[in-house]
């Protein structure tokens, strides 16, 4: 029979918990990765398939400043929309996995925290790309000549 030691068992379930909480910070990290790739795709490929509206707007009047508005202002709606649903399915997911873990699983160790400064960060870089991205598709559209653009298919 062998005697247990209560730090042996602490240690194991440290282990445990450090290993699974490092585990859910890589996945949440793909997720965001490949969320914020998503964005930067759909953010040129919908450049890239109006550019000749684009131009068309241009033809009747729009100047490259309103362009560029107008661009920013479409990002812009975009990102805050996907910030603000990021942001209620993350702390509602996160709070039912958390409170099914304490009382379901009996992990009482489990509790779950609301901590902005995820948010806030996650918050920044998506409406940083989404300003920088906006800015390289009006510089690259801007390039071609209005003619040009209108001839496009």
């Amino acid at each position: 029979m062998r005697l247990k030691i209560y730090d042996e068992e602490f240690s194991t379930i440290r282990g445990f918990i450090k290993a699974t909480t490092s585990s859910l910070y890589g996945i949440s990290a793909f997720v965001i990765l490949f969320g914020l790739l998503n964005m930067v795709n759909m953010l040129i490929s919908s450049a890239i398939v109006r550019k000749r509206e684009f131009a068309l707007l241009q033809a009747v009047g729009m100047t490259n400043q309103q362009l560029r508005k107008m661009l920013y202002r479409e990002g812009m709606s975009i990102s805050v929309k996907s910030a603000i649903l990021a942001t209620f399915l993350g702390v509602a997911g996160g709070g039912l996995l958390c409170y099914l873990a304490n009382k379901v699983l009996a992990l009482k160790f489990i509790l779950f925290e609301f901590n902005i400064f995820p948010i806030l960060l996650f918050s920044i870089v998506l409406v940083g790309l989404q300003i920088c991205i906006s800015y390289e598709v009006s510089r690259s559209i801007e390039k071609d000549t209005l003619v040009e653009r209108l001839r496009t298919e």
